[in-house]
C-alpha cells in the first residue's frame, strides 16, 4: 500500500468544478436550503437606516438546470431499456443481478449525472456472500491519475476516494478511506484498501494503516458512462457550461421584478411624531408597518411610487433568454411553458419540431449503450456465466406514437407490395420477432377458420342453378334476360 498518495492537479480541477453544477441542481443557492430567509425582506424602515439588514433581500432562485436535467433523463431512458441477450444463463443471471440491485434507477441515475456532471461511474463487485453488487460511485469519489499518459493510453492507476470527519478531542480530522486500483504488468488490477489522513489543501493523503487484504481482478469492474468528449480533456463535459451566465441573468431579472413588487405594492402610512409615540406604546402592531415619522409643522413624508415601466420590458428580456438557453441547449422551448403551437398537435409534425433535442437523446442513448454492454458482459462473466452471447440493448422511442396514423402508413406500404405482413407488424407494435411470428400464427388460424365457415355457409345457400323442369317451369333460352342473369352469377 501506498505511504504517500498525491492526486492529479488536472482531475482535481475538473473535479472541483462540478461541484458548482452539483449546487445549482441541487438549488443550494437558494434562501430557504440555506436558511436565510427573512419574513420581512424588504422594508422602508430598515431601509432607510443603518440596520445590518437594510440590503438584504429575498434572491428567486429558478432552478432551470433541474428541469432541464430530468427532462432530457426522461427522454433518454423513455418506458425502460430493453436488454437482449440470446444466452438463457446469461439472460436469467442478468435479470436475478437486475432485481437485486435496482437496475432501472442505477440507469436512469446515469442519463442524469452524465448531463450534469459530464460522467457517471458505476463498479460492479462481490458482497461478502458471493453476491454481485452494481453500484454507482459518486463523481467526485472518482480520481483517475492521467499524468504522464501519451494520447490514447489508459490510466494505470484510479482512486476511489471518500472523505469523512473524525473528532479528536476538540479538534474535527479530515480522513479518507481509498480504494486505489493499479494495473499490472500481466493486465490484472491490484486493488488496496486504505485509511488515509488528508492534508490540508486537500491533495495530498498520508497512509494511517491498511483496512483490507489487497485483492487481484483480471479485469477493471469500474465503468465510467461519458456524455461528450473535447479534445484534450480526459471526462466528459456536462450539457450546461455554456448557460451558466444566462442562468444566472434570469435568475436576477425574476429578482428585480419581485423587488420592485415588494417595495410598491405594500401600504405605507405617514404618522405625527406623537401619534407614532402613542401607538408605540400601546400597539405592538405598528413595529409590522411601514411608517413614516414627520413632527408638528412639518412637510409630511412623501413616498414617491414607481410606476415601473420597464417591468414588461424584463418580462420580455427573460422570455429571449429563456429562447437563447433553449437553442444553446437544444431543450425546446416548450418545457419552459411556452406554446409553439395552437391545438394538438400530430406526432410526426411534433417529431420534426423537436428533431435537435430528438437526435441529441439519441446520441446520448449511443453512447450510453457501448459501455452500457461492456459493462453487462464482464459482470455477467465475472458472475460465472460461461459460453459466448451477444447483447442487444434497445431504448424506448423517445416520442409517442399516434397508433391511428402509424397502422394506416404500413397498411398503405404493405398494399403498395413496400414492406412484408411480418415488418408491418412489428412496427406498429414494436414487438419482437418471436412475438410477430405468434401473432401472424394466430392470424392465419382465424383466417383458415373464418374460411371454412364461409364454404360451409356457401353450400347451404340456394342457388340459381335449374332443376330440370320439376316444377314445371321452362327453361329460359339463350340469349333472354333469364338466361343473361343466370350466366353472370355462375360466373360470380
Amino acid at each position: 500500500m501506498q505511504q504517500q498518495i498525491y492526486l492529479d492537479n488536472i482531475i482535481t480541477k475538473e473535479v472541483s468544478t462540478r461541484g458548482k453544477f452539483k449546487k445549482i441542481y441541487e438549488n443550494d443557492a437558494s434562501h430557504f436550503v440555506l436558511g436565510t430567509f427573512k419574513a420581512n425582506v424588504f422594508n422602508i424602515k430598515t431601509y432607510l437606516s443603518n440596520h445590518k439588514n437594510k440590503d438584504e433581500y429575498l434572491y428567486l432562485n429558478v432552478n432551470l438546470l433541474s428541469l432541464m436535467a430530468n427532462t432530457t433523463a426522461d427522454y433518454i431512458i423513455g418506458d425502460g431499456i430493453e436488454i437482449d441477450i440470446d444466452n438463457e444463463q446469461a439472460k436469467a443471471k442478468r435479470d436475478e443481478i437486475s432485481e437485486a440491485n435496482g437496475f432501472d434507477e442505477l440507469l436512469y441515475n446515469i442519463a442524469l449525472n452524465t448531463g450534469i456532471y459530464g460522467y457517471a461511474v458505476l463498479r460492479s463487485r462481490k458482497d461478502d456472500k458471493d453476491n454481485i453488487v452494481i453500484e454507482e460511485i459518486p463523481y467526485d469519489y472518482y480520481f483517475p491519475q492521467i499524468e504522464g499518459l501519451f494520447l490514447g493510453e489508459d490510466p494505470n492507476k484510479i482512486y476511489l476516494i471518500s472523505k469523512i470527519n473524525e473528532t479528536l478531542g476538540s479538534s474535527i480530522q479530515q480522513k479518507a478511506k481509498i480504494q486505489s486500483y493499479t494495473k499490472q504488468e500481466n493486465g490484472n488490477w491490484l486493488i488496496e484498501y486504505g485509511l488515509y489522513s488528508v492534508a490540508l489543501d486537500g491533495t495530498q493523503y498520508s497512509l494511517e494503516k491498511e483496512l483490507a487484504p489487497a485483492e487481484t481482478l483480471d479485469f477493471l469492474n469500474i465503468y465510467r458512462f461519458d456524455n461528450r468528449k473535447v479534445s484534450g480533456k480526459y471526462l466528459g463535459n456536462n450539457d450546461y457550461t455554456d448557460i451558466l451566465d444566462l442562468l444566472e441573468e434570469v435568475n436576477d431579472r425574476f429578482t428585480q421584478i419581485s423587488l420592485q413588487f415588494i417595495k410598491h405594492l405594500n401600504s405605507k402610512i405617514s404618522l405625527p411624531e406623537g401619534v407614532s409615540a402613542l401607538l408605540q406604546n400601546k400597539d405592538k402592531s405598528i413595529h409590522n408597518l411601514e411608517v413614516f415619522v414627520h413632527r408638528q409643522g412639518e412637510q409630511p413624508a412623501q413616498y414617491i411610487e414607481n410606476h415601473n415601466s420597464l417591468i414588461p420590458e424584463a418580462q420580455t428580456y427573460i422570455d429571449k433568454i429563456l429562447k437563447l438557453i433553449g437553442a444553446i441547449t437544444q431543450i425546446p422551448i416548450s418545457f419552459f411553458g411556452f406554446e409553439e403551437s395552437g391545438g394538438a398537435e400530430k406526432v410526426e409534425a411534433l417529431r420534426i419540431r423537436l428533431t435537435r433535442f430528438l437526435k441529441k437523446i439519441q446520441r446520448k442513448q449511443r453512447m450510453m449503450e457501448l459501455t452500457l454492454k461492456k459493462l453487462i458482459k464482464e459482470t455477467l462473466a465475472f458472475a460465472g456465466v460461461q459460453g459466448e452471447f451477444s447483447i442487444d440493448v434497445k431504448f424506448s422511442d423517445a416520442m409517442l406514437k399516434d397508433l391511428q396514423q402509424n397502422t394506416q402508413m404500413y397498411i398503405d406500404l404493405y398494399n403498395n407490395k413496400l414492406v412484408s405482413q411480418e415488418t408491418a407488424i412489428a412496427n406498429i407494435f414494436s414487438w419482437e420477432k418471436d412475438m410477430v411470428q405468434k401473432e401472424l400464427a394466430i392470424i392465419k388460424t382465424e383466417q383458415e377458420e373464418q374460411q371454412k365457415k364461409q364454404i360451409e355457409l356457401n353450400k347451404s345457400l340456394p342457388t340459381n342453378k335449374p332443376n330440370n323442369g320439376s316444377n314445371g317451369s321452362k327453361q329460359d333460352k339463350p340469349g333472354t334476360k333469364g338466361s343473361a342473369d343466370s350466366s353472370f352469377t355462375n360466373k360470380q
